[in-house]
């Protein structure tokens, strides 16, 4: 069996996570960075490599800059995104073969982290770099360390980014931000580009009126047994204010019960049975209500309508808790972007003309949360821009 060296790159996997060291000591300062179109590119032109050899350095400037930062106590680390490899696109060989090839010009210790799959693993989330403190034994002052990316989300001037997820790597973990063209070209250093964020989870409020048209923190059930139909696009918030505030109303849910009949029969005998119910689907259109209002004004049942009035970011980003908060309870599973994008265009807001008593709009309010990983991860970004 041949002998590992210590001038040899010590390859190894946990999960979808590809992860690989040369001589590499834990420092306290880390530099990290995104590896395409940050620190190389492709000699080709092409958008995407065509070998293992088709790179050449972003800038004449990349290799004395890291080599100074190492030289200042910075350990030197690559985080990049690679789900290529999962898809078939792209050779994990490849994407090594390439990291080998640039830490023998660069002639310093390296770490590389390579995220194979859509998981939390890939950036803009966190388990990467949690992933790298801990095996690597780093720990790492947050406040002074640096991560570089091209993601920045720019929209103004020369360069125009296809996505954030680099900028949104660093403010999730509390890193300095630098673009490529900041460390390396001493760019617009000025520049604070969190700034052109659309979305930004931390802005969501933990506190407030449970409702636009009342000043009210505690919903109060009327007396006499109602139908609350839900409306708004999945991920607004719909099944979780059910659970926070409407949890002895009989809930009918299509999900679960799969068609809209079904539905219909359930809240029939909910009626029968003079229960408070409430019609926990997306309802966009007055026609996906009009049965549901029919049949409660039918039965004299007081109807009103709750409108979730969020944004499609709001949506997508609850969507994709679904996947990558593992401390909470989800009331459904993901649904994906495309859905969202379909009926988030359809939702029209309800009137009292369609036969609702009151409408009302739901504030969205984040939590109760269950502990503090759970709000970490909710206020997280977990995608780039849409």
């Amino acid at each position: 069996m041949k002998q590992k060296k210590a001038s040899d790159w010590d390859w190894n996997k946990k999960g979808t996570l590809i992860y690989g060291t040369i001589e590499f000591k834990p420092q306290p300062l880390v530099l990290g960075f995104d590896m395409d179109e940050t620190l190389i590119k492709t000699k080709s032109g092409k958008k995407f490599a065509k070998d293992a050899n088709d790179w050449q350095w972003w800038n004449p400037k990349v290799i004395p800059t890291i080599q100074d930062y190492f030289k200042q106590g910075y350990s030197i680390v690559i985080f990049t995104n690679q789900n290529g490899i999962e898809k078939g696109h792209t050779k994990e060989s490849d994407i090594k073969t390439k990291i080998e090839s640039l830490q023998k010009e660069l002639k310093i210790p390296l770490a590389a982290f390579i995220a194979s799959s859509d998981d939390n693993y890939r950036k803009p989330r966190v388990d990467m770099w949690k992933d790298f403190q801990e095996l690597t034994g780093t720990k790492a002052d947050m406040a002074k360390s640096i991560y570089c990316g091209d993601a920045a989300g720019r929209v103004k001037g020369k360069t125009k980014d296809f996505t954030d997820t680099d900028l949104k790597f660093a403010l999730n973990l509390g890193l300095i931000f630098r673009t490529p063209e900041q460390l390396f070209l001493k760019d617009d250093l000025n520049e604070d580009y969190s700034k052109q964020l659309g979305f930004n989870p931390k802005s969501i409020p933990k506190e407030g009126f449970l409702f636009k048209e009342s000043k009210v923190n505690k919903f109060t059930k009327p007396d006499k047994p109602e139908m609350i139909i839900m409306i708004g696009a999945p991920g607004s918030g719909k099944s979780t204010f059910v659970h926070n505030h409407l949890n002895d109303y009989t809930r009918v849910n299509r999900d679960s019960l799969k068609t809209k009949e079904k539905c219909l029969k359930v809240a029939e005998q909910a009626i029968k049975e003079k229960k408070y119910l409430v019609i926990d689907n997306t309802n966009p259109t007055p026609d996906d209500r009009a049965a549901f209002i029919k049949l409660a004004q039918d039965n004299k049942y007081p109807v009103r309508g709750f409108f979730l009035e969020v944004s499609k970011d709001l949506c997508l980003h609850n969507d994709t808790q679904r996947d990558t908060n593992n401390f909470r309870e989800h009331f459904s599973k993901k649904v994906g972007k495309m859905p969202i994008n379909m009926i988030f265009s359809k939702v029209t807001p309800p009137t009292k003309d369609e036969g609702f008593s009151e409408v009302l709009t739901i504030n969205f309010i984040a939590g109760p949360f269950k502990n503090k990983d759970d709000e970490d991860a909710f206020y997280s970004f977990v995608h780039g821009k849409n």
